[in-house]
């Protein structure tokens, strides 16, 4: 396939400045040298490898144009655009983007993006009102190829900053076909970012996503990802805790239907003294669906006074399911306060059969077990959101999107 003229073409027609096309064809080179992942490979040795192949890919090329409702002074828009309306602010963050995402997938998906966001928070600038931006592939318009979609956010939030935002990874039900997203979050000193990510693709789309977050002094992330949809959906995420005092707490849902396979590998880093995370990830897997969660939480010897915890639970809802769980931790420092947890369990059937024999059906009464095996992550990203009216709305809508447009659990009201 040719991916050269396709990057060129996407380019010109969101006349893009030259040195944007010179990211793009860099990135494309980096995709075309290195070698596809093997199944020896830990990250990826329990994937079907057969699904990830991108030689029969159809991808539209018009531009890319977005606007999103911000209060004023803060700046939100396609990525093309920011190029060209702030390449000031803008150019940077590309270039650090081009940097660190040097893996074969990322690499195409920093070639072939044409969609997403590039949000710009200033300094000094506390957000009350919640911002979203909702990312959904384009309809498909009959050619042959399977269609791709590749949507990047890069998310800046200046000093002394503060905003929460939803983002949501969708389509309609007829669209099946390739997902690169990626994501970066920049975190300047004594800023708060309060991010969830809903990944609800099509039943039979391929979903390659990464997430990458830089977190200076005094920052604090609060990340959840909540994933639903795909076949396949592999999921790296990387964050750097590079100032005292910074905070990362990311959070994970999964629920799995029929033959999807979800593998989320998360990896968090810290690189100076005095600095703290938590990754609590839980999934359920009903049918003949499967999850793998990797973590490593990495200490450097400079690290001192690191406080990080990783826990990753399990609950398999059918004999043909099935989860996988390894957390890591690397620890080179001496003085330090880190763990890891991990845990698969079986449902209870004696939990089913006590609420089918208060009238709930099969499928109800998973739902208000599942709903009650996510409550404390709901919770611990909830309890950083000051917005009560946010925190109702946007429980009700991820309620929806794990059960269905009327919450199952609501039977037992």
């Amino acid at each position: 396939m040719n991916f050269k003229a396709l990057v060129e073409a996407i380019s010109k027609n969101n006349q893009e400045p030259k040195w944007l096309l010179d990211m793009r064809l860099a990135a494309l080179n980096e995709f075309e040298k290195d070698s596809a992942p093997g199944a020896k490979e830990e990250e990826w040795r329990k994937l079907d490898l057969s699904q990830i192949l991108f030689t029969d890919l159809n991808l539209g090329t018009g531009a890319s144009q977005a606007k999103y409702d911000v209060p004023k002074g803060v700046y939100a828009a396609s990525l093309s655009q920011a190029a060209k309306e702030i390449p000031e602010i803008a150019r940077p963050y590309f270039e650090k983007n081009q940097r660190h995402n040097k893996k074969k997938y990322d690499a195409l998906a920093n070639a072939l993006w044409n969609g997403g966001a590039f949000l710009h928070v200033p300094k000094n600038t506390q957000l009350e009102t919640p911002l979203s931006i909702n990312l959904t592939p384009e309809p498909r318009d009959g050619s042959s190829g399977k269609p791709g979609y590749f949507p990047k956010r890069i998310l800046v939030i200046e000093s002394n900053s503060a905003v929460t935002l939803s983002s949501q990874e969708g389509g309609s039900k007829e669209w099946g076909g390739w997902i690169g997203s990626s994501t970066d979050v920049y975190l300047k000193e004594n800023s708060h970012f309060s991010f969830v990510r809903i990944q609800s693709a099509p039943r039979e789309t391929v979903t390659l996503s990464s997430f990458w977050a830089q977190i200076e002094k005094n920052a604090n992330l609060n990340f959840m990802v909540v994933s639903t949809g795909s076949i396949l959906s592999k999921s790296n995420w990387t964050a750097e805790l590079l100032g005292e005092g910074s905070n990362a707490r990311i959070f994970g849902l999964v629920k799995g239907q029929d033959t999807q396979h979800f593998d989320h590998s998360v990896f968090v880093s810290h690189l100076v003294p005095h600095t703290s995370s938590n990754v609590l990830f839980k999934s359920a897997v009903d049918d003949k669906s499967r999850s793998m969660f990797t973590g490593l939480i990495h200490v450097t010897k400079q690290a001192q006074k690191t406080e990080a915890y990783q826990t990753n639970r399990n609950l398999i809802l059918n004999k043909d399911a099935r989860a996988d769980t390894l957390p890591k931790l690397e620890i080179e420092a001496d003085d330090v306060r880190c763990g890891h947890g991990a845990a698969v369990s079986n449902v209870d059937p004696d939990q089913i059969y006590y609420l089918m024999s208060r009238g709930l059906t099969r499928e109800e009464a998973s739902a208000v077990i599942i709903e009650g095996f996510y409550e404390d992550v709901f919770a611990r990203w909830l309890e950083n959101i000051t917005n009560k009216s946010y925190q109702d709305d946007i429980l009700e809508q991820l309620k929806s999107i794990l059960f269905g447009s009327k919450n199952q659990s609501a039977v037992t009201a």
